[in-house]
């Protein structure tokens, strides 16, 4: 039985595809699909993601999901 989940990911979703081929998605993934399809799990912590931390501006904009089963938590 899965008790937690973690997701790494753009709140806004991944950049739009100009066109079918080119670079990007076709269909954006938000924070908002990650919590409906995460629906049995409490969001239990939200944080920034440290990637790459000792590069100066690096992405910042990814976040770190952290989830436990509504039943546990």
């Amino acid at each position: 039985m899965d008790r937690y989940g973690y997701i790494r990911a753009l709140p806004e979703g991944a950049s739009l595809a100009p066109a079918r081929g080119a670079r990007g998605v076709t269909q954006k993934t938000t924070r908002e699909h990650h919590l409906t399809f995460f629906s049995p799990f409490e969001l239990v912590d939200e944080a920034t993601a440290e990637l790459l931390p000792n590069l100066p501006g690096t992405l910042s904009a990814y976040r770190d999901f952290f989830f436990c089963k509504r039943s546990l938590a």
